[in-house]
């Protein structure tokens, strides 16, 4: 039996939530902010209207890779000192990595070397060449950031690295294979798994658990007069 304090549990609560609250408006981004004529490829000199496709793409590709690194390491406290617990939270933290540098690439359309080959007498074909390379990199940052979360949720679902209760346990079940089927659909399907979708439902849902866990017990602390935030849940 573990005991946890209830102020523990807020940080992962947070985190996850923010983790997979952040995602949702991606797949909405990719219809209202599309490339003109549904092309990454565009004219010379046409480079800017990227411009606020790449900004907010690149804000919601940084937000919840930095709220994964809080919920990779706040998780890593609550777990056991054993091998593969640490091993899955380097993973973890390898694949926010690869997230935070996707973002970044985002933002090369707005660069001002970008703005000087839109500007300068560079064939189209040339133009669309160098960008085509730019979005294989950016799949290679993607493909590192969804290896290595699968590899972090594989190890918290065997591992049981997260504190939770006993109705959510089957979630446990449902994140180990959640992480082999994305790590297997990489190599299958080169595109974004499906499996993804999954990946965030599944933050929302833990997260939504443990901030409802702390709460739950920061009240029973309250009713019997013990100070809050020193109150503990014994986890099995």
């Amino acid at each position: 039996m573990d005991t946890i304090s209830s102020r523990a549990l807020r940080a992962p609560g947070w985190a996850a939530l923010i983790v997979g609250l952040a995602f949702l408006p991606q797949p909405f981004l990719i219809f209202l902010l599309p490339a003109p004529d549904g092309s990454e490829f565009l004219p010379p000199g046409s480079l800017d209207v990227l411009a606020l496709r790449s900004t907010v793409q690149a804000i919601v590709w940084g937000v919840y890779p930095s709220a994964m690194i809080v919920l990779v390491v706040a998780t890593s406290r609550l777990a056991s000192d054993r091998l593969w617990p640490r091993v899955a939270t380097v993973f973890g933290l390898i694949g926010s990595a690869g997230w935070l540098a996707e973002s970044a690439l985002r933002l090369a359309p707005m660069s001002q070397p970008a703005g000087h080959l839109g500007a300068a007498p560079v064939p189209p074909e040339t133009q669309g060449t160098i960008l085509y390379a730019l979005d294989i990199v950016l799949f290679g940052t993607m493909a590192l950031g969804f290896i290595g979360v699968s590899v972090w949720l594989i190890g918290v679902g065997t591992a049981r690295m997260l504190p939770l209760s006993r109705v959510l346990r089957v979630l446990r079940v449902l994140l180990v294979l959640v992480g082999a089927v994305t790590i297997v659909l990489f190599y299958v399907l080169p595109a974004l798994p499906l499996s993804a979708f999954a990946v965030y439902a599944l933050l929302i849902a833990i997260g939504i658990e443990l901030l409802i866990r702390s709460r739950w017990s920061t009240r029973i602390g309250e009713s019997s007069g013990k100070a809050t935030t020193a109150q503990s849940i014994t986890i099995d």
